[in-house]
């Protein structure tokens, strides 16, 4: 069963094999306040014709147009559709680094708002 360990990150036990006790091994997991590249990647290549970015009590989702009116998505804050990131972003793929510079540039904008 995976457990979290101090300061947001998923970790595994482990016994060692000189001592006996047990290690942690914590692997990073992302903020789920923070927009990241991966949040980005989803938004572009979403399925959904019209997916939006919104930011749901301050936690990053990508979900259709249709269903951003919904009960579940009261009080969120639309971020960027997929159609206007693509447009600032113009033609052909992103590399990871440039989804990291516009994730980092969309959480920016979203830390000036206050979200």
């Amino acid at each position: 069963m995976r457990q979290r360990a101090p300061g947001g990150h998923a970790g595994r036990t482990r016994r060692t094999g000189k001592t006996g006790k047990t290690e942690r091994k914590a692997h990073k997991v992302p903020s789920t306040n923070t927009i990241t590249a991966q949040h980005v990647r989803e938004l572009l290549s979403s399925s959904d014709p019209d997916p939006r970015l919104l930011l749901l009590e301050g936690r990053p989702r990508v979900v259709p147009a249709a269903e951003a009116d919904a009960d579940r998505y009261r009080g969120a804050v639309e971020v960027v559709s997929r159609d206007d990131l693509a447009a600032r972003i113009g033609p052909g793929t992103p590399s990871e680094q440039d989804l990291k510079a516009l994730a980092s540039r969309l959480q920016t904008v979203v830390s000036e708002l206050g979200g």
